[in-house]
C-alpha cells in the first residue's frame, strides 16, 4: 500500500536494508525493482518469517512496520532483534481486541501504534507540525 511504499522509499534513502512483504508476485517484483533486499509473501506467515531469518543470518531486524493481522504479529515480533521496534499501523487486531503474549517484550522490544487519523482528530495542531 501507499504507507508501505512511502516507508520503503524513506528507508532506502537513508541507506537501510529493507525486507518487505507483499500479497502478489507483481507487488513483490515492484518492491525488488525499487531496491528492497528481499520480498516475501505476506499471505504466508511461515514463508516470510523463515525468509527474513534466513536473509539476516538469524539476526532478525531492528524495526517492523506492520499492517498485517493475526499470526503475522507474533511472527513479526519474533523477527525483532533485542530492543527492536514494532510499529503497528493496521487496526484490525486492535478493533478485535486480539490478545498478544508479553514474553517477546522481555528482550526490550517497543510496540507502538501509529494511527495518524486519530492524531489528526485528537491533536490536529501536533499533526500539522509533523507534516510541515
Amino acid at each position: 500500500g501507499g504507507v508501505g511504499l512511502a516507508a520503503v522509499h524513506l528507508c532506502l534513502r537513508q541507506g537501510c536494508i529493507v525486507y518487505a512483504t507483499a500479497s502478489t508476485p507483481e507487488k513483490r517484483e515492484l518492491l525488488l525493482s525499487l531496491g528492497v533486499t528481499a520480498v516475501f509473501n505476506s499471505r504466508n506467515v511461515a514463508n516470510f518469517e523463515e525468509g527474513v531469518q534466513a536473509a539476516t543470518g538469524g539476526d532478525g531486524v531492528d524495526i517492523v512496520l506492520n499492517s498485517l493481522s493475526g499470526e503475522a504479529i507474533p511472527a513479526s515480533l519474533r523477527l525483532l532483534r533485542p530492543f527492536g521496534r514494532f510499529i503497528e499501523f493496521g487496526k484490525r487486531d486492535q478493533y478485535e481486541d486480539t490478545r498478544l503474549g508479553l514474553a517477546p517484550f522481555l528482550s526490550g522490544l517497543t510496540y507502538s501504534a501509529a494511527h495518524f487519523d486519530v492524531l489528526m482528530l485528537r491533536q490536529p495542531d501536533r499533526c500539522r507540525q509533523l507534516l510541515e
